[in-house]
C-alpha cells in the first residue's frame, strides 16, 4: 500500500510539473538574448595569397534563449559561404532553425568584417511554418573565438547575442 501511495504521488507531481512546462506559450513579439553552439564543415578554393571562397554547412542547437521565444531549444541547419579579399571578408547564408515542435523559422545572415577581427553577424527572420509563419525581426551575434578545430575542414563555434520577433 505503501508502494502504491508513493507511485501515486510522484504520478501526479510529474503531471503537474508537465502541465507547467506544456503550459508556457511562445509570445507573438518579443526580444531574447541567446547563445548558440555549432559545428561546421566546409570547403575551401584558394585563388591566391590574398584571396579565397569557402563554403560550408553548419548543424547546431540555441542553449540558451527566453523560454517564451520562438528559438527556445530550438536547433538549427546553414548554409552560407565565406569570401576573404586582402584581409577582408564578406559572409552570408541561410539558417533553418527547427523549434522542439517541429515547426521552422527561416533567416538570412550576413557579416563583414577585417579577418582575425571581431566578427558579428546581423540576423533577419523572413518567414517560418506552423506558429512560427509570417515571422519577422532581427538579430545580431557576436563569434566567440578559440576553439580549436575537431578535424580539418571543420570548426565549432560558440555564438552570444540578442534577437527580437513578432509573429501576426
Amino acid at each position: 500500500m505503501k508502494k502504491v501511495s508513493v507511485v501515486v504521488i510522484v504520478c501526479f507531481f510529474l503531471i503537474a510539473t508537465w502541465t507547467v512546462v506544456a503550459a508556457a506559450e511562445m509570445a507573438k513579439e518579443g526580444e531574447s538574448n541567446f547563445k548558440s553552439a555549432s559545428s561546421t564543415t566546409y570547403k575551401s578554393l584558394k585563388m591566391d595569397k590574398e584571396r579565397a571562397e569557402y563554403q560550408w554547412e553548419t548543424h547546431g542547437v540555441v542553449v540558451e534563449a527566453n523560454e517564451n521565444s520562438p528559438l527556445y531549444n530550438a536547433t538549427y541547419y546553414s548554409l552560407g559561404h565565406f569570401h576573404v579579399f586582402n584581409g577582408a571578408y564578406e559572409d552570408g547564408g541561410f539558417t533553418r532553425y527547427t523549434r522542439p515542435d517541429g515547426d521552422h523559422i527561416f533567416a538570412t545572415y550576413e557579416a563583414k568584417g577585417k579577418v582575425g577581427g571581431k566578427r558579428t553577424l546581423k540576423i533577419t527572420f523572413v518567414g517560418g511554418t506552423g506558429k512560427c509563419a509570417g515571422i519577422t525581426g532581427e538579430g545580431e551575434s557576436v563569434y566567440i573565438r578559440g576553439l580549436r578545430p575537431p578535424r580539418e575542414g571543420a570548426a565549432m563555434a560558440l555564438y552570444v547575442g540578442n534577437f527580437n520577433w513578432k509573429i501576426p
